[in-house]
């Protein structure tokens, strides 16, 4: 099914729907006049704060692999710059995963797949609770009259608490597995968790400043801090993309804008966000290189 999906008929063919979606739904003279008033220390600024983000995430897997991995942070920063900017280019993340996958060389295949999921169960659930504690400050009032809301629909109780005694029967059933696995790859033995979610929450941070940058050129700043409470979660989305192709983030921000009402200039702003994540990668790759460079001439 995959291979079918990356079949390059396939790719050109949905390469060319995204372009004509885009042609037919976009007035191209109205978002040229519009990106006229883009505001380029905004770009700087945006560059310089999310230029950690690439290291930090080569960081974080030194971090949670070094256990099971000989190689060190200098060595993965030089692998791992070459691997994002690459994804960033061909616009597929998947490229990263099967990097990390093929140099977790000297332990097996299901031991590497773990390693990945607990990359990816850190990443999801970090990033759900970072956006929960966001819109809760932005939102507060609401969030609570909606949660009393829920508390009074006593529809709700019964489903709620069949799947609480689902969770608890497949725990129990299950327990002695998910302590195995718990103690093999998420005990504090094993990986620096303090050191992880921290790095995670530092980025999470970035993109939510990157967000707000972006949004706030092109939005009110009430849908800037929207937008900055929901990168995360809109990144999980993104991350799903397996196919390379172009194009995935402005089609979800476009589409959600569109459901909130805004204006159709909301692509610029996704535009200018897809622009700072390929110029880190491509910067980073450019330190990577250079330090490569100074380093075989000691």
């Amino acid at each position: 099914m995959l291979k079918n999906l990356n079949n390059k008929y396939f790719k050109i063919f949905l390469i060319s729907f995204i372009l004509f979606y885009f042609y037919v739904t976009l007035d191209l003279n109205y978002l040229f006049k519009e990106f006229k008033s883009f505001n380029k220390n905004y770009l700087l600024l945006s560059i310089l704060i999310f230029f950690p983000n690439t290291f930090l995430v080569i960081y974080k897997w030194f971090l949670l692999t070094k256990k099971f991995s000989n190689d060190n942070l200098f060595f993965l920063y030089k692998k791992f710059t070459y691997t994002f900017f690459l994804a960033d280019l061909i616009h597929n993340p998947a490229v990263i995963e099967i990097s990390k996958f093929i140099s977790l060389k000297k332990i097996s295949k299901l031991e590497r797949t773990a390693i990945i999921i607990n990359d990816k169960i850190i990443i999801v659930l970090t990033k759900f609770i970072y956006s929960f504690l966001f819109l809760f400050l932005i939102y507060r009032t609401q969030i609570i009259e909606f949660f009393f809301y829920i508390l009074n629909e006593k529809k709700i109780y019964l489903p709620l608490i069949i799947f609480s005694i689902l969770l608890v029967i497949i725990v129990f059933k299950f327990k002695e597995y998910i302590l195995k696995y718990y103690i093999k790859y998420l005990s504090s033995k094993i990986i620096e968790r303090r050191k992880i979610f921290l790095i995670e929450i530092v980025r999470n941070i970035l993109m939510s400043c990157l967000y707000f940058i972006s949004f706030l050129q092109f939005t009110s700043i009430e849908y800037a801090l929207l937008f900055s409470a929901l990168s995360p979660l809109i990144e999980i989305l993104i991350r799903f993309q397996f196919i390379t192709t172009f194009g995935f983030r402005e089609i979800i921000l476009f589409n959600f804008g569109s459901y909130l009402g805004l204006d159709q200039k909301i692509i610029l702003s996704s535009l200018f966000i897809s622009f700072v994540a390929y110029t880190s990668s491509a910067l980073n790759l450019l330190l990577s290189l250079t330090i490569i460079n100074k380093v075989k001439k000691i």
